[in-house]
């Protein structure tokens, strides 16, 4: 593992670790094992650290949608329903501090809006793909499921991370919401 990812992954495993506050080099260093000079080295500022490995979890994030299953709808839905969660689960204090951190500093805020606008835009498309062709009966336009699941899908990530014997029920009720929301076949949603 390369200095950068040893530096990358220590501050996420901080934030996620301690009450989601934003560490400092100091730290940042002592958890990588390696001097606060090192990591001078590689990032100019603790914030630099962090938004480096946010724009990893973005860029894991638009991955995810790139390499959704694409046999059916509901597989896409299904594919990238639960991996998205697994990612909000896992980055549940990345995430938070990023959406406290955005409020005041316009890096933060770009990163913020890259990892839930682009992908929801994405989301949004797609089912505004599928109520075109006739493979869907949305309750709403696109862009507001989109919406609306992405806000569900962050409560769930803070539920499973209270009690993880939660995550097969919560993804399966998410699906299951995300069906309706898109008005897809009933039968098509509980197949998969």
């Amino acid at each position: 593992m390369s200095t950068e990812d040893k530096l990358l992954q220590a501050a996420a495993a901080i934030v996620e670790r301690r009450d989601y506050v934003l560490p400092s080099v100091a730290e940042i260093a002592r958890e990588a094992g390696v001097t606060r000079p090192t990591v001078y080295a590689y990032f100019d500022t603790n914030l630099d650290v962090f938004a480096a490995a946010v724009a990893r979890v973005r860029d894991r994030v638009l991955a995810i949608q790139e390499g959704a299953d694409i046999t059916s709808a509901t597989a896409t839905f299904r594919s990238t329903l639960v991996a998205m969660l697994d990612v909000y689960v896992e980055h549940c204090g990345l995430l938070a501090v990023l959406a406290e951190q955005a409020r005041n500093d316009e890096q933060m805020r770009v990163l913020w809006h890259d990892i839930h606008d682009r992908s929801i835009r994405r989301h949004a498309r797609f089912i505004d793909r599928l109520a075109e062709s006739g493979q869907a009966r949305p309750a709403a336009s696109g862009l507001i499921i989109a919406e609306a699941v992405n806000g569900i899908s962050t409560r769930f990530a803070y539920l499973v991370v209270e009690d993880p014997r939660r995550r097969e029920e919560l993804t399966d009720e998410l699906i299951a919401l995300h069906g309706a929301l898109v008005g897809l076949p009933a039968d098509d949603v509980a197949g998969t």
